[in-house]
């Protein structure tokens, strides 16, 4: 595959996640499958009009005359380019579920000792780039009620068309200098490790990278007209801009939205390597070949391709216990807001081996949230 990542779906990743905190691999056919149908849905929503929605506001997006998806709107504390589309309804959750198949519950058994329950999902929506100062580096789930191997975000970008131009994922491993800074609160966010050696990976369609909810991260900054405020200015990154830059695509050039195929006709044509032109007498004949029709490039594929939207597909999912369980509900219900978050069961001691599945859950909850009947194309 052009341009993947060098990791397979083979155990060394799962070790990789379980001893670093960070790990990627390849989807299976049918997490891929899944990618599909959340683009399809996706594909419906209005982009210009999404923006300009209210934090919480709950929106349907129907996909097919017999499918709706509900979903809430969450925005960035750190920027107005960045937006969290969280699936609002256990049916939606469980489009997104389809990710996390048995193939990849597999690197799961192997990371976190046994299989992960999905607890939500959600569209992270970037447009037109993020700064350096934007770009805040902070924990998924943090708290000392959480070990390491108990929690994680699985992401992987919604669209063929993504490109390497884009910020992938900045991170500070494990065991270094920001993992031992002082942290006494649950706070989301570091201010203190700017100064300190970080290392980066990029998102790759087709393959998923997996962060403990215990690693300290932070999105790539990114610009779309190369304005240096907005490039990565930490000097001391392992992985700089360079990884995700190729020679053919360009963050800030649109792709075009139509392409036209030109037969060759019979008639010879003047390069710039010819020396002498004969110019005909008569007109040409004209082509009896049909020249190929023009073929249309989809918007919103156009605007991920150019850079102008990063959309990744994000999955929480866990394997807690009892006592773990509060505290990471506590923390994902802080970041999905009035989005759905689906409980696990409690684990015994004597049924760390099993997977159950967790009770039905609620009634979409609307109260203090903007209600919006359809927002579609």
């Amino acid at each position: 595959m052009v341009g993947s990542p060098e990791v397979s779906s083979n155990p060394v990743e799962a070790q990789r996640l379980h001893a670093t905190g960070i790990g990627q691999f390849e989807l299976p056919t049918a997490s891929l499958q899944a990618v599909g149908s959340l683009h399809q849905i996706f594909q419906q929503v209005d982009i210009d009009a999404f923006f300009d929605l209210p934090h919480n506001a709950v929106l349907t997006v129907s996909s097919s005359a017999s499918e709706t998806h509900t979903f809430v709107v969450t925005h960035s504390q750190s920027t107005q380019s960045m937006r969290w589309l969280w699936a609002c309804d256990s049916d939606t959750l469980d489009v997104f579920g389809k990710l996390i198949n048995p193939e990849v519950q597999g690197h799961f058994l192997q990371a976190a000792g046994g299989p992960v329950e999905i607890n939500a999902a959600c569209y992270i929506i970037v447009k037109d780039g993020v700064t350096d100062k934007e770009c805040v580096p902070h924990y998924d789930f943090y708290s000392p009620e959480i070990p390491r191997a108990a929690a994680f975000s699985l992401m992987t970008p919604m669209a063929a068309a993504h490109p390497q131009c884009v910020g992938g994922l900045e991170f500070w491993a494990w065991g270094e200098g920001a993992d031992k800074a002082h942290k006494d609160s649950e706070s989301a966010f570091r201010s203190d490790v700017r100064a300190l050696s970080l290392a980066a990976t990029p998102y790759h369609h087709g393959f998923a990278t997996v962060v403990d909810g215990r690693l300290l991260h932070r999105t790539q900054p990114y610009s779309l007209t190369g304005n240096s405020d907005n490039n990565n200015n930490n000097n001391n990154s392992l992985a700089g801009k360079d990884q995700f830059a190729s020679s053919d695509e360009t963050c800030g050039t649109p792709a075009p939205t139509t392409t036209t195929t030109t037969t060759p006709t019979t008639t010879t044509a003047t390069t710039a390597t010819t020396t002498t032109t004969t110019t005909p007498t008569t007109p040409p004949p004209t082509p009896t070949t049909p020249t190929t029709p023009p073929t249309t490039t989809p918007p919103l594929t156009a605007s991920i391709a150019s850079g102008e939207l990063r959309v990744l597909l994000c999955v929480n999912a866990s394997r807690t216990t009892a006592e773990s369980w509060p505290h990471l509900q506590r923390l994902l219900q802080r970041q999905v807001g009035l989005g759905f978050v689906q409980g696990n069961c409690s684990f015994s001691d004597a049924d760390l081996d099993k997977a159950y599945l967790a009770p039905e859950p609620p009634k979409l909850r609307q109260k203090g949230g903007f209600l919006l009947s359809k927002l579609m194309r």
